[in-house]
């Protein structure tokens, strides 16, 4: 099956579960208490412009991601208000390109209908305008420290951490991850496990570590994420449609991104060619340098968005 076929029915699958989830639930809020310290991100091409982000979004009594984005923009739905349409006048298209709004759930692309989504405490929901007929984005690093943090429907809390780097990297990477709040145990990141696989180290090192980092050697349509990574572990940054924008034999750029097949746990790599350039993609495990990205490349001591679009050139690991 192809890439362009599977990411179709996919797609598919969740236009099905938004319509039925309209029948089942409607977009009201059900009696309860609010849910406190909820965070709400609305953008569009993958992060690239923010049309929302309230600093205290409004809410009421056991709200649902639908309602949520309600209270806080303009939205247009269909199908009987389980599917987003349009967010403060931007809509979907299917003319050039198949875009459409897709959210995820403490990094994590939902798999059911908004209104059938109940907010929970401590939930950062990601809507996000893109395109999605060159890769189907599963998940994303833009809302560390989840999922490793609180998990995703009471699943894969904390996070499984298999470093294959040096012994300053591994604990470097342990320190951040703690530092956010995740609770971290080590280990083989093994694809039944409990908590967030977290896999750090050269490529080389680490190729496979877990089924799901084959797909990063194939590009988007395969892993979902927008870079490509060749056989000595150098990093090639893709645009939106899955080209190369810039040609680049960096050796030095590293990589933070996301994987998820839907099934097994999600997995977070933290690579490049050798350790120096997983020292500088360890150094990027931090809120504000991941804020609102699908991925990053590290390079020059800055995290750039994934996919790549030209003239950005990303936030210093630091948090700068």
């Amino acid at each position: 099956m192809s890439g362009s076929r599977r990411w179709t029915m996919r797609a598919a699958s969740l236009l099905a579960a938004a319509t039925a989830s309209a029948w089942v639930t409607g977009c009201g809020v059900g009696a309860g208490e609010q849910a406190g310290g909820v965070h709400l991100r609305v953008t569009d091409d993958f992060g690239a412009k923010v049309i929302t982000e309230p600093a205290k979004p409004k809410q009421g009594g056991s709200d649902t991601v639908m309602r949520l984005l309600q209270r806080n923009a303009d939205v247009q739905t269909r199908y009987g208000g389980g599917f987003v349409q349009a967010v403060d006048g931007l809509a979907g298209r299917s003319v050039d390109e198949q875009v459409d709004w897709f959210y995820y759930v403490n990094g994590l692309l939902a798999e059911r209908g908004a209104a059938a989504w109940r907010v929970e405490d401590g939930d950062r929901i990601w809507w996000d305008r893109h395109r999605w007929d060159t890769a189907q984005v599963n998940a994303v690093v833009g809302d560390f420290p989840q999922p490793m943090k609180d998990g995703v429907d009471g699943r894969w809390t904390g996070a499984l951490l298999d470093c294959r780097s040096t012994v300053e990297v591994c604990a470097a990477a342990k320190r951040k991850l703690e530092d956010a709040g995740v609770t971290v145990t080590t280990g083989k990141a093994v694809a039944d496990a409990k908590q967030t696989r977290v896999v750090v180290g050269a490529w080389g090192t680490i190729a496979n570590a877990a089924p799901e980092l084959a797909g990063l050697t194939d590009g988007p349509a395969t892993s979902g994420v927008f870079a490509r990574v060749g056989d000595r572990g150098d990093i090639a940054p893709l645009d939106a449609a899955g080209e190369t924008l810039v040609q680049t034999d960096l050796l030095g750029d590293g990589l933070v991104a996301a994987l998820w097949d839907g099934s097994s746990s999600p997995v977070w790599v933290v690579t490049g060619p050798e350790d120096g350039a997983v020292s500088a993609a360890v150094a990027a495990l931090n809120a504000p340098a991941l804020a609102g990205r699908a991925a990053v490349r590290v390079v020059a001591g800055r995290a750039q968005p994934l996919p790549l679009r030209e003239g950005e050139i990303g936030r210093k690991v630091d948090g700068s």
